[in-house]
């Protein structure tokens, strides 16, 4: 599934649509109103955690890339299950394998920047308040909530609880408070890191813990295993990552 850096950059991507007039819109399901778009001109398209938000005047469209979702800009995959093109004078994006709904209120009433781990008032204490609120949570699902760390995926919570050196089925009640601070600052960290990465264009695998084989702080190898409510795949080491 993409994360919060993938859709940060999207929306980054795609800023050359704005102010643009929407000549056709498309997809393969029917489930769509499709005429609302035609005509209408993108007022502006903002990234929220794992979302693409991109408002018209009187509404907006979520998009959401799902496990499997992509996006092709001024091209096409004709073997992809189209979702939602929308096309322009000069130019087209397209969401393939998406999920896509309109929003009839303006974003701003719909989502709460402040749990946007990419966004600029992103709230650490915020975060750590909301951690201290759950009491039989492991930290591995509680990283994952989306309404506590909008963005973080597992790529992220694993080197999150890496760095932090805390180990993933530990009760994010019994955490020390120090170390759930940590782990908010590491939440905007790795994510901005992993965005710069993207936005330079690396392919090597820069990561410290996930989808490595040997911890780089005791040279012991790393435990994979599928842990927590989703069963997500969780790369940690027995002896550095304390079990609270």
């Amino acid at each position: 599934m993409p994360e919060g850096p993938t859709i940060k950059l999207l929306a980054e991507e795609t800023q050359l649509f704005v102010g643009k007039k929407v000549i056709k819109a498309s997809a393969l399901t029917n489930d769509l109103d499709l005429a609302r778009f035609k005509g209408q001109k993108i007022k502006s398209i903002k990234s929220f955690g794992k979302q693409l938000l991109i408002s018209f005047d009187d509404f907006a469209v979520r998009i959401h890339l799902m496990l499997f979702g992509y996006y092709a800009i001024n091209d096409t995959f004709p073997a992809g299950k189209l979702r939602l093109g929308l096309h322009f004078k000069e130019g087209e994006i397209n969401f393939y394998a998406a999920d896509v709904r309109f929003l009839e209120e303006p974003i701003t009433d719909l989502y709460d920047w402040r749990i946007d781990v990419l966004d600029s008032v992103f709230d650490k204490k915020l975060a750590v308040k909301k951690l201290k609120t759950l009491d039989n949570e492991l930290i591995c699902d509680a990283l994952l909530d989306q309404s506590i760390f909008a963005g973080v995926g597992n790529i992220i919570k694993n080197e999150m609880l890496f760095k932090a050196c805390v180990h993933p089925l530990s009760k994010a009640v019994d955490i020390p408070d120090e170390k759930k601070r940590e782990l908010a600052r590491e939440a905007v960290i790795v994510s901005i890191d992993f965005l710069d990465w993207k936005r330079s264009g690396v392919k090597k695998n820069r990561f410290i813990a996930h989808y490595k084989k040997i911890c780089p702080r005791d040279e012991v190898p790393f435990k994979k295993l599928k842990v927590g409510r989703g069963k997500r795949v969780c790369y940690f080491c027995e002896l550095c990552q304390v079990k609270y």
